[in-house]
């Protein structure tokens, strides 16, 4: 598979990832053009990528073609990453590139990678997971803080269905003059989660500290 041309698709990976800050800092990088030394790093960084692949070293593999896409993306280069993602089990990552890839093949027209892209979407939606984080109803205090998986999310995240890997995934709530809790719940093969984030506890307020006055000498 060769890299393809460049793409510029940072706008479609934005919706489909604006709840993940790493995501948006990809998206932001793939639509920038690429000088002639990036180009010659990224076919380089590529072409190693797909040798570890062959070789079955996937793990390996995936940082090197998500650095080639980052330096001079490409549609072949994002099917090649997702191919690579799959491998390692790395499900919602791959079907937040496929938000690009897939758009990005039908306009090129190319059956080969038309192909490509339903065979990665097939394998991809049976396994990605998706979870609504939502806030008790009537409960809406000022700069929530929230991180799933130990990535901070903004309050916009809330309500929106996110991609998660199957698994166990951890959800840390914070706010202002709150207590900060967490909660912990496991997703499924292609299940849908609503998780409903528990209200928080307000800090207790200092006592205040009671100063004696000295009574006045006597004179």
């Amino acid at each position: 598979m060769k890299r393809g041309t460049g793409t510029n698709g940072a706008r479609a990976l934005l919706a489909a990832g604006s709840a993940l800050l790493s995501m948006t800092t990809a998206a932001a990088s793939w639509a920038a053009p690429a000088s002639a030394s990036h180009e010659a790093v990224a076919e380089a960084l590529f072409t190693d990528a797909k040798a570890l692949m062959a070789a079955g070293k996937y793990a390996e593999a995936c940082p090197k073609l998500e650095e080639s896409q980052r330096l001079d993306g490409g549609v072949g280069t994002q099917l090649a990453l997702v191919s690579c993602l799959v491998k390692v089990k790395a499900y919602a990552r791959a079907w937040t590139v496929l938000q690009v890839a897939g758009p990005a093949a039908q306009r090129q027209r190319r059956p080969d990678r038309l192909r490509l892209v339903a065979q990665l979407q097939r394998e991809v939606d049976t396994q990605v997971a998706f979870v609504q984080l939502t806030l008790e109803p009537g409960w809406s205090p000022t700069n929530v803080r929230i991180e799933l998986d130990q990535t901070a999310l903004d309050s916009a995240a809330l309500g929106t269905r996110l991609p998660v890997d199957p698994g166990e995934h951890h959800v840390r709530l914070q706010a202002d003059h709150y207590v900060p809790a967490s909660k912990t719940f496991v997703a499924r093969q292609a299940e849908r989660v609503s998780v409903a984030l528990p209200r928080l506890q307000a800090e207790a307020l200092p006592i205040p500290t009671v100063v004696p006055i000295a009574a006045p000498s006597p004179g």
